[in-house]
C-alpha cells in the first residue's frame, strides 16, 4: 500500500463455488471478496486471498441433474431467491430473473 501501487478490489458475485475438504478458493493477485455465492464445505476455511462477504449461503446446491449437466436448482435449493437483485435480467439460457434471482448461472424453473 505504501509503495504507490493502486490496489484493485475484485468481487466474485453470484457465481457460486462448491468446495470440499481438498479444494478451496484462491485468488491470484489482489484480494477478492465473495458475495452472494454458495460456499459448500467452507467450514474448514480454504480461502487464499478470498474474503467471504455478505449474502453467501452453504449446503448442497441441489441441482436438477448435475450428472446430466442440468445445473438449474431444484425448488428446495439454497440457491433459489438468494442472489442480490442487481444481477442480470436473464440466466445463461434466457430464463428471466425476477426481483429475487437465484445464485448461479441458471434460475429455478417450476
Amino acid at each position: 500500500m505504501g509503495d504507490g501501487v493502486a490496489q484493485t478490489a475484485r468481487i466474485a458475485y453470484s457465481a457460486f463455488v462448491v468446495s470440499g475438504q481438498i479444494f478451496g478458493v484462491a485468488a491470484d493477485g489482489s484480494d477478492v471478496t465473495a458475495e452472494y455465492n454458495l460456499l459448500q464445505g467452507f467450514e474448514i476455511a480454504p480461502y487464499l486471498n478470498v474474503t467471504p462477504g455478505v449474502g453467501n449461503v452453504s449446503g448442497n446446491p441441489e441441482f436438477v441433474d448435475a450428472n446430466g449437466r442440468d445445473f438449474s436448482p431444484r425448488a428446495t435449493s439454497p440457491l433459489v431467491n438468494a442472489a442480490e437483485t442487481s444481477v442480470t435480467n436473464t440466466d445463461l439460457v434466457g430464463t428471466s430473473r425476477d426481483n429475487l434471482p437465484d445464485i448461479g448461472a441458471f434460475e429455478y424453473v417450476p
